[in-house]
């Protein structure tokens, strides 16, 4: 056993949500890219970084990131193709360059009656299309994110 564990990079991760329009988002993705090529710790490694803006946005998050952070979804359709309206698949996510995909989020299940099964087969559906499935677990209920900060902080 080696004397000291393997070391990972921290993880941060930001979901959009549907706060930002597509002009915000490239500016936003513009401000993140100065950022990440200036901090030492994305320049050593020892930071990961995703982005998961609206769908709309993917590309041009792609584009302006390239490379400093990984770009993804905040949903996928747990399907891979068909008469879906309005649905977008891991395969068009992956094509568009997203290498996430957020499945299972408190608001999906709280808006849109997602369960664990849902959850399952979205998450089955990311990993066909050779995405990560970041799967959220544990929020019932809508708390307070200065709590949720001061927790993860911990």
């Amino acid at each position: 056993m080696p004397a000291h564990p393997p070391t990972w990079p921290a993880f941060v991760g930001v979901s959009l949500k549907m706060h930002l329009g597509h002009a915000e988002t490239v500016a936003w993705c513009r401000a993140v890219a100065d950022v990440a090529r200036a901090h030492p710790a994305t320049r050593a490694g020892e930071a990961e970084l995703v982005v998961l803006p609206s769908y709309l946005s993917v590309p041009a998050a792609v584009g302006i990131l390239d490379g400093l952070a990984a770009v993804g979804a905040q949903d996928l359709a747990a399907e891979d193709a068909g008469a879906f309206t309005g649905e977008v698949s891991g395969g068009q996510i992956r094509e568009l360059g997203g290498a996430f995909v957020e499945v299972g989020h408190a608001e999906r299940r709280r808006l849109f009656g997602e369960t664990d099964e849902v959850v399952r087969r979205k998450a089955d559906a990311a990993l066909r299309a050779g995405l990560v499935p970041l799967i959220c677990l544990g929020e019932e209920t809508r708390g307070d994110p200065a709590d949720a900060a001061r927790e993860c902080a911990r």
